[in-house]
């Protein structure tokens, strides 16, 4: 769910700037959860009653990853390390070869593109504003903040999180990832006019969007 949606299950529904204004703690509260579950029904209710997310949570998507990339016959050893790769540098322009010397693996774009593919990740390449013959090193994100943490209990970084356990600059991080997913939804989400023939269109425009919205 987006952000707006999980303010309204919360009880808090903003329509205008001003009201965002004056109830501005309770969002804020509402944001920082966001920072961990990310609008998964799963990993909310875990919050809820749990106040952080736990081991078995997790254990439970990781395993959904593990079945996919299993199925189209690639590592899930491979994309832990590239999913912990990407977990650092994020925020960070990286290139190919970069990921490459921390994973070990001489098909890395495939990985990160079958990633996209499964909704965990996307990338943002360099501006096209960009000088002609600059490497064109990408912004790498996870498409939700409950997937970066995912990718942290893969590799075997925490076993569970709590809201008083996100550092600064961690947060700092997730906040923009959380800024990017909700731009994206906002740009490509279907109004309540579209036929069933057009919103079959909006999944790859999403995409397209991750990597229009720097260019």
């Amino acid at each position: 769910m987006s952000f707006a949606e999980v303010a309204r299950v919360y009880g808090v529904d903003i329509r205008t700037p001003k009201e965002a204004m004056a109830r501005l703690d309770e969002l804020n509260a509402i944001l920082y959860k966001y920072f961990l579950h990310g609008g998964f029904i799963k990993a909310m209710n875990s919050y809820d009653k749990n106040g952080c997310l736990e081991e078995e949570l997790f254990a439970i998507y990781s395993a959904w990853i593990d079945g996919e990339l299993v199925r189209v016959k690639k590592s899930p050893g491979t994309a832990t390390n590239l999913m912990a790769s990407i977990a650092k540098s994020l925020t960070n322009e990286v290139s190919w070869t970069a990921l490459s010397k921390t994973v070990s693996h001489p098909t890395i774009a495939e990985y990160v593109e079958t990633l996209n593919g499964m909704f965990v990740t996307t990338y943002l390449e360099k501006s096209r504003k960009a000088k002609a013959g600059a490497p064109k090193n990408k912004k790498i994100y996870f498409t939700d903040p409950f997937l970066y943490w995912v990718a942290q209990f893969r590799a075997r970084k925490i076993s569970g999180i709590k809201i008083a356990e996100i550092d600064s600059a961690t947060m700092g991080k997730i906040a923009e990832l959380t800024a990017l997913k909700e731009m994206a939804n906002t740009l490509t989400s279907p109004s309540k006019k579209t036929s069933l023939k057009q919103e079959g269109t909006y999944t790859t425009k999403r995409k397209k969007m991750w990597k229009q919205i720097f260019a």
